[in-house]
């Protein structure tokens, strides 16, 4: 559903700038500039001086705009090097971290359990739309994953055809409870013909499978955002053996979460084959939205030529084109009338 159009790139591939925008204009474009700042100290000291005479920030930078990246250095903290002043003072006029002002995720480490390199900045004007923010262990990488949500745009599609979640036959809580489910099923069932039975016993069965996954999800996200919170807390203890095995319990423990998500993020993806333990997130989102955009009707055009984009259009259209395609047409009587004429009997 987003359309990206690459604008600018360094050379060396550590300055990137796109516009993204919605295949519908759900909402207005947004840059978003990432960097990749070198971590050695030399190296990192002569990028930033030229950075702001490298990025064509004047032409861009002007509003509805998102900076991230590996800083490889905490912006927040004020460096003795005189050469850097111009770079702090352009991070902190034009850019916001939502993340930082949350005391919640305030000096969180970012890489591994040292340090704080990674960020995600917003302009001004964006700063209303922030719905949510969060800092996430990652399994399997010595970065965590910083995340900011904007409410930019509501979608225009619903939620499609319902399926169970296969995944659900693993567990014996849902076994034991859909048994239960199937054997009481004859005593709220009406005593109706057996087609009609079974289309009520399949609703029946859709509505107790979704309050059941529903549970299950809330579930999940409770204990993720509960291991998330121990691990934080951890982060923040001073440094010793039983801390050190603590974290790594729980991160197992959030590993777990994660590939129970990505399984999930798989089967609505439509990948039904994946290398063991595979967790290519980014590739089974990428396949959810090629899915979403070849279901999803952004223009029809009319019989005049005209093409509608916006949704009560679209609506009308589709009403008028299946209103005309099973209307019955008038019936010829004077066709009729010869047809029955010369009927050979």
């Amino acid at each position: 559903m987003l359309n990206i159009i690459p604008l600018w790139s360094s050379i060396d591939g550590r300055l990137l700038a796109t516009k993204v925008s919605h295949i519908s204009g759900l909402y207005d474009p947004v840059n978003i500039f990432v960097i990749y700042v070198p971590a050695q100290h030399r190296e990192r000291i002569e990028f930033l001086r030229s950075f702001l005479t490298t990025m064509p920030f004047d032409q861009l930078l002007t509003s509805r705009s998102v900076f991230l990246g590996d800083f490889n250095h905490n912006i927040h903290t004020r460096q003795s090097n005189p050469s850097l002043a111009q770079w702090f003072q352009w991070i902190h006029l034009n850019w916001h971290d939502p993340i930082n002002a949350d005391p919640e995720h305030n000096n969180i480490p970012t890489f591994r359990n040292i340090s704080t390199i990674d960020f995600l900045l917003i302009t001004a004007d964006l700063i209303d739309m922030v719905d949510n923010h969060d800092i996430k262990y990652v399994a399997r990488c010595d970065h965590s994953a910083i995340s900011t949500y904007l409410t930019l745009g509501c979608p225009r599609t619903g939620p499609g055809i319902w399926r169970c979640n296969p995944y659900l036959a693993q567990g014996p809580h849902f076994r034991a409870e859909l048994t239960a489910f199937c054997t009481n099923a004859e005593h709220f069932l009406p005593d109706l013909d057996t087609p009609l039975l079974w289309d009520i016993f399949k609703c029946r069965l859709k509505s107790f499978i979704q309050s059941f996954s529903n549970k299950a999800a809330a579930q999940r996200r409770h204990n993720l955002n509960k291991l998330q919170r121990m691990r934080k807390w951890l982060l923040r203890q001073p440094t010793d053996d039983e801390t050190n095995a603590q974290i790594a319990s729980v991160e197992s423990q959030l590993e777990l979460q994660y590939e129970h998500s990505s399984s999930v993020l798989a089967l609505r993806s439509g990948q039904r084959w994946r290398e063991q333990g595979e967790r290519s997130n980014t590739y089974f989102y990428r396949c959810l939205r090629q899915r979403q955009q070849q279901q999803y009707i952004s223009s029809i055009r009319t019989d005049t030529g005209t093409v509608v984009t916006e949704p009560l259009d679209l609506t009308e259209t589709a009403r008028e084109y299946y209103e005309q395609l099973y209307s019955p047409e008038p019936m010829d009587e004077q066709a009729t009338s010869d047809l029955l004429a010369h009927w050979t009997r």
